[in-house]
C-alpha cells in the first residue's frame, strides 16, 4: 500500500466554484485521484482553505511552514508528498511578490526533502504544483482579497519560478494550468478541471513509481 498525501490550499480542500460548498469527495481532484491511482493507493487530504506559505496577519493557524512537519511526522511513512500552494500568497494583505512566494515554497520543498518522513527513513517523492493562472479579478468575487491590479502578473511568473526550484531539488513538477482552468471567480480550479488535474497527477506518480 503506497500512501499519498495531498498538501494545499482551497484548491486541494475541493472548492465548489458554483456556491463556495465543498465538492463531494468523487468529484475533487484527490478522490479522483485515489481512484485513478487503485486499490494499491491511499490517498490523504491536507488540503486547508487559505492555507499560504507564511503567516496570515488576519486568519490564524494557516501557516504551512509552521503545519508542514507536524504533517509530514503524523502521516508517515509517506511514498509520495503532493504540494500545490502559493495562491492565497497572492492576497493583497500578504503584498509579497512572486519571487517572495517562491521564496516560501522552497522552504516547504526543503522541509520535505530533508525530513524522514519517507519509506525506510527517507524522505518521501515530492511532486511541487504551480496553482492556476489567476484570471480577470476586477469585478469578480474576489476583489475584495486580491488586488486587482499585478495579480495576473504576479500568478504568471510563478510556474517558472515553481519550475526552477523542482529542477534544484530534482522532484517533480507540474503547471496545473497547463491540464486544469481557473473557474470564473478568477481565483479557484473550474469544478470540471479536477478530473483532467487528477489524471495528470496520477501519471507522474506512477512514472515516478517506475523508478523507484
Amino acid at each position: 500500500m503506497y500512501t499519498v498525501v495531498c498538501f494545499g490550499d482551497t484548491n486541494t480542500w475541493g472548492y465548489n466554484n458554483k456556491d463556495g460548498s465543498r465538492l463531494s469527495y468523487d468529484s475533487r481532484w484527490t478522490g479522483i485521484l485515489e481512484k485513478e491511482l487503485g486499490s494499491e493507493f491511499r490517498v490523504i487530504e491536507e488540503g486547508l482553505p487559505g492555507r499560504a506559505t507564511t503567516e496570515d496577519p488576519v486568519e490564524s493557524g494557516k501557516n504551512a511552514k509552521e503545519q508542514i512537519a507536524p504533517c509530514l511526522e503524523s502521516h508517515s511513512p509517506i511514498d509520495f508528498w503532493v504540494m500545490m500552494l502559493g495562491q492565497p500568497d497572492l492576497k493583497k494583505r500578504f503584498s509579497l511578490t512572486a519571487y517572495d512566494i517562491a521564496m516560501g515554497i522552497e522552504e516547504l520543498v526543503k522541509a520535505v526533502k530533508r525530513s524522514d518522513a519517507g519509506p525506510a527513513g527517507k524522505s518521501p517523492e515530492l511532486l511541487l504544483i504551480s496553482p492556476v493562472q489567476v484570471g480577470l479579478i476586477e469585478g469578480s468575487v474576489m476583489e475584495r482579497w486580491f488586488p486587482a491590479e499585478g495579480t495576473y502578473e504576479r500568478s504568471a511568473q510563478l510556474p517558472a519560478l515553481y519550475r526552477e526550484i523542482a529542477d534544484r531539488y530534482n522532484v517533480d513538477f507540474l503547471e496545473a494550468s497547463s491540464v486544469a482552468k481557473t473557474a470564473s471567480d478568477a481565483i479557484h480550479i473550474d469544478n470540471e478541471s479536477h478530473l483532467p488535474l487528477a489524471k495528470a497527477i496520477a501519471e507522474i506518480i506512477q512514472r515516478r513509481l517506475k523508478n523507484l
